[in-house]
C-alpha cells in the first residue's frame, strides 16, 4: 500500500467517521429530551432497560456513547447498577443497526442524501428541521466516506501478500481476535471499525477467501472488535464515583465473557478447521448468502442479541462479584464533597442540562437547611448548630463553583443555549443561592456575638422576628419549588411574598425604634434587631431572584426558543 492510498484511506475513514457522528447528532437533537425521558423510564425491569438500551443507541449510533452516557447517570446517583446492566446490554444490541444499514451498501445514492441534507441545511429556519437535514447530511457522508474507502482498498483484492494474510489470520483466530481489539481501541467506536470492515469487503478484498475461509477471517476480527469498544467507557472510569467504575467494568466483563464463549464454540465445532463445517457459519452463509459485508453485519447482530439476551439473566451474579470486587465506600457529604457533574453527561446537552439543574436544586436545599439552622440561633438561641452552618455554606460555595463551570461548559455545546442567554440567567441563580448562604453566615456570626455580649430580646422582638423569618423560610420554600416542579404560579407567588416582607421590615423597624425611645430594649439590642432584620430580608430578596428565573425560563420553553431544556 503506497503513501498515496494511506492518505486516500485516511480521508475516507475520516468522512466515514464524521458522517457518523453528524448523523447522530442530528439524530440526537431532534429527538431533543425525548432522549433523556426514555432513559428515565428506566426501572428495575431488566427487559425494559435492554429495550431503553437499544432504542436508545439506535438514536446515538454509537454503543460507546451509550454506555460513557450510562457511567455518567450512575456516577450522578440518577441510575443504579442494576438499572444500568440492562441498559448497556440493550446498547451492545442497538450498535449494531450501523453495520446492518452499511450493508444495504447505499453509496450510490450518497451525493443525492449529501444534497439534499446540505440543501435543506441552508434554507431551514426551524431547528428540528435543521437537525433532521444533520442527519440526512451525515448518512449521505457516511456513505461516500465508505465509497472512497473501498475503492481506495479495491486494489487489495489483487495483491497476493494481502490475500495470504488473510488466510494466515484464518488459521490463526487469535491474531484476528487481538487485531480487532487494536483497531476498535484506537478508534474508540465498534461502529466505525466494523465499517471500515466492511468497506474492505466492499472493495473486494475478500474475493479470494469466500465462505468459510472468508468467515474464518472476519468472525475473530469482529469478536476482538466488540471488546475493544469498552476502551471508551474505561477511559471514562478515570475521576468518577466507584458506583460508575462499576458499570464500566460490567461492560467490559460482558463482553469479555461474550467472545470467550463464542470462540469457545466456534473451536469445538470446528469452525476454524481447514474443512470445518460450524452450525453457527453455516447459519450465517444461510442468512447472508456469500456477500461478506452482509455477513459482517449479521454475524455482527447475532453474536450480541445471543450474547445480551443470555446474560441479561446471569446479570445478577455478575454485579454481585463486580460489587465485591469494587466495592462502595461510604462518605460524609460534608467532608467527602463530589459533585455530581462529570463531563461524561456533556456527551447529551440535555442530560447536561437537566442534571445542571438537579445540582441547583441539591444546592438550594441546603440553602434552606442553612437559612433554618441561622435563623434559629439568631432568634432562638439554638447555638449548637452554628458549627453545622459553617459546614453548609462551605458545601455551597463548593457548588456554586463546580456548577459554574459545567454550565459554561454546557454553553459552549449547543449555539440556541447561548443565543437564550439560558447560562446567564442560570449563573445569576446560583450566584443568588450562594448569597443566601452568605447571608446565613452572616446571621451566625450575629448569633455569636449575642451569645458573647449576653443579649437578650424581649417577648414582642422575639415574636416578630420570629414573624419575619416564618414569611422568608416559606418563600424561599416556594421559590425552590417552583424552581423544581418549573411552576409560573409558584414563581409569581414569590414575588408578591416579598412585597409583604418588604412590608413586614418597615413594620419591624418602626416597631423597635418605638421600643427604643420608650427605653423598653437596650441599643446593643437594638443593634442586633436590625442585623437579623436586614439579613432576612435580603434572603427575601434572593429568594425573589429565583422565582424570577423560573418565569425566565417558562418564557424560553413556550417560545420554544430551544429543544435542549427538560
Amino acid at each position: 500500500m503506497d503513501i498515496m492510498m494511506l492518505i486516500q484511506l485516511f480521508g475516507g475513514l475520516g468522512l466515514f467517521l464524521y458522517g457518523m457522528d453528524l448523523m447522530g447528532e442530528g439524530l440526537k437533537k431532534a429527538a431533543g429530551n425525548k432522549l433523556k425521558d426514555i432513559l428515565n423510564k428506566v426501572t428495575s425491569n431488566p427487559i425494559k432497560a435492554l429495550a431503553l438500551g437499544t432504542i436508545v443507541t439506535m438514536i446515538i449510533q454509537s454503543s460507546s456513547a451509550t454506555t460513557v452516557l450510562v457511567v455518567g447517570l450512575v456516577n450522578a446517583n440518577l441510575m443504579t447498577l442494576a438499572q444500568a446492566a440492562g441498559v448497556i446490554l440493550g446498547a451492545d444490541i442497538g450498535t449494531t443497526i450501523t453495520g446492518q444499514i452499511i450493508a444495504l451498501n447505499l453509496s450510490d445514492y450518497a451525493p443525492l442524501f449529501i444534497g439534499i441534507g446540505a440543501a435543506i441545511l441552508m434554507f431551514a429556519n426551524k431547528d428540528k428541521l435543521k437537525h433532521v437535514a444533520e442527519c440526512i447530511l451525515g448518512f449521505g457522508i457516511l456513505f461516500f466516506g465508505i465509497s472512497v474507502m473501498s475503492t481506495v482498498l479495491k486494489p487489495l483484492a489483487d495483491n497476493p501478500f494481502f490475500t495470504n494474510m488473510l488466510v494466515s489470520l484464518g488459521h490463526y483466530p487469535i491474531l484476528g481476535l487481538l487485531a480487532g481489539v487494536f483497531v476498535t481501541a484506537v478508534i474508540q467506536s465498534s461502529s466505525a471499525s466494523i465499517g471500515l470492515l466492511q468497506a474492505l469487503a466492499i472493495g473486494g478484498a475478500f474475493a479470494g477467501v469466500e465462505g468459510y475461509e472468508a468467515l474464518g477471517v472476519v468472525v475473530p476480527i469482529v469478536l476482538g472488535m466488540n471488546i475493544g469498544t469498552c476502551a471508551t467507557a474505561m477511559i471514562a472510569m478515570i475521576g468518577v464515583e466507584r458506583e460508575a467504575k462499576q458499570a464500566a467494568v460490567f461492560h467490559l466483563i460482558t463482553k469479555t465473557v461474550g467472545v470467550i464463549w463464542m470462540m469457545s464454540l466456534l473451536f469445538l465445532t470446528g469452525a476454524f478447521a481447514k474443512d470445518g463445517h460450524s452450525f453457527v457459519f453455516n447459519f450465517i452463509l444461510s442468512i447472508s448468502g456469500s456477500d461478506p459485508t452482509q455477513q459482517i453485519a449479521n454475524f455482527h447482530t447475532m453474536f450480541n442479541v445471543i450474547n445480551a439476551s443470555l446474560l441479561l439473566f446471569l446479570s445478577k451474579p455478575l454485579i454481585k462479584f463486580i460489587e465485591k470486587v469494587l466495592p462502595v465506600k461510604k462518605k460524609d457529604e460534608e467532608s467527602d464533597f463530589t459533585l455530581k457533574l462529570n463531563d461524561i453527561l456533556l456527551e447529551n446537552p440535555a442530560f447536561a442540562v437537566s442534571e445542571a439543574l438537579n445540582e441547583v436544586e441539591t444546592m438550594s436545599e441546603i440553602a434552606y437547611k442553612s437559612v433554618n439552622l441561622a435563623s434559629n440561633a439568631c432568634i432562638n438561641n439554638e447555638f449548637e448548630n452554628i458549627e453545622e452552618v459553617e459546614l453548609l455554606e462551605n458545601l455551597i460555595n463548593k457548588y456554586e463553583t463546580g456548577i459554574a463551570e459545567f454550565v459554561i461548559k454546557i454553553s459552549a455545546l449547543d449555539a440556541s443555549i447561548q443565543s437564550a442567554d439560558f447560562t446567564v440567567h442560570l449563573h445569576q441563580v446560583i450566584h443568588d443561592i450562594e448569597r443566601i448562604g452568605d447571608y446565613c453566615m452572616s446571621m451566625v456570626r450575629i448569633a455569636q456575638n449575642k451569645r458573647d455580649d449576653g443579649v437578650v430580646f424581649s417577648e414582642n422582638a422575639t415574636r416578630e422576628l420570629s414573624e419575619m423569618y416564618e414569611m422568608v423560610r416559606k418563600n424561599l420554600r416556594l421559590a425552590i419549588d417552583a424552581f423544581k416542579e418549573k411552576d409560573l404560579t409558584k414563581a409569581v407567588k414569590t414575588d408578591l411574598m416579598e412585597e409583604e416582607i418588604d412590608k413586614k421590615e418597615d413594620e419591624l423597624r418602626k416597631a423597635h425604634i418605638d421600643r427604643l425611645n420608650r427605653k423598653s430594649c437596650t441599643p446593643e439590642a437594638g443593634v442586633v434587631y436590625f442585623d437579623i432584620v436586614a439579613d432576612l430580608e435580603r434572603i427575601g430578596d434572593y429568594s425573589a431572584h429565583i422565582g424570577g428565573f423560573v418565569k425566565e425560563y417558562v418564557e424560553l420553553l413556550s417560545r420554544r426558543q430551544f429543544d435542549m431544556l427538560p
